[in-house]
């Protein structure tokens, strides 16, 4: 009976300390009615929102890679780098796997650690060539290759992602394969590029890839 009556105390002051109201221990306990201890549920029902324990947040891989890309956003690369490898080692489901390589490079991209960042598209490519990621990642795969003067490789990077995403920058894609193929000698693959980029070019870009397409022509020695 006595250890019924501490128990409802306790309750109470669990609750009024929760609620911030001065409490204070004295001999109440001998107070208690008796018939009030008596029923268990009275006690349960005090006690029940105080020990209930609060579920520990479980973020989603949605959420985790919304957080990788926020932190890639905000600029703390560290961070990303983090967070992307970490749901790449634990995630078996290949869009998923596919994506936190594609943010791992384009961290490492932020970071112009040009290498690292084509270590992770080169990977994402080869484990996971036909998700969604793989076909954003040529383009950064070019930009990668040509900051690190490999031209050739960029243009033909940034073909095969105007190949698989028509219609999506055509003219800025076939430029940027046209510029690689110019830079790397390859001039008869930079006038096809910088064709293949005219038709869906503004008329301002247009003037450049033909001044582009006059270039390519005159390192051919074909200055008519």
């Amino acid at each position: 009976m006595k250890k019924a009556s501490i128990w409802l105390l306790i309750g109470l002051f669990l609750l009024q300390a929760a609620c911030s109201l001065p409490f204070v221990i004295t001999g109440a306990a001998d107070e208690v009615p008796e018939a009030s201890v008596d029923d268990s549920s009275v006690i349960e029902k005090i006690l029940e929102p105080l020990v209930r324990k609060t579920p520990t947040p479980h973020l989603t891989t949605s959420s985790r890679l919304q957080q990788a890309d926020y932190a890639l956003f905000a600029g703390d690369l560290d961070a990303a780098i983090q967070q992307f490898q970490e749901i790449y080692d634990g995630q078996a489901d290949e869009e998923v796997s596919a994506s936190a390589l594609l943010g791992l490079g384009k961290a490492y991209y932020m970071r112009r650690s040009y290498s690292a960042a084509i270590d992770a598209f080169n990977r994402l490519l080869g484990q996971y060539p036909d998700t969604a990621a793989a076909k954003n990642a040529y383009f950064l795969l070019g930009e990668s290759y040509f900051d690190l003067g490999e031209y050739a490789q960029a243009s033909s990077a940034y073909a095969k992602f105007a190949e698989l995403n028509p219609g999506a920058i055509d003219d800025i894609a076939r430029s940027y394969q046209g510029n690689a193929a110019l830079a790397a000698g390859d001039y008869n693959q930079a006038i096809f590029a910088y064709q293949a980029a005219l038709p869906s070019a503004a008329p301002a870009s247009a003037n450049q890839i033909n001044l582009q397409i006059g270039k390519a022509y005159a390192s051919m020695g074909d200055h008519t």
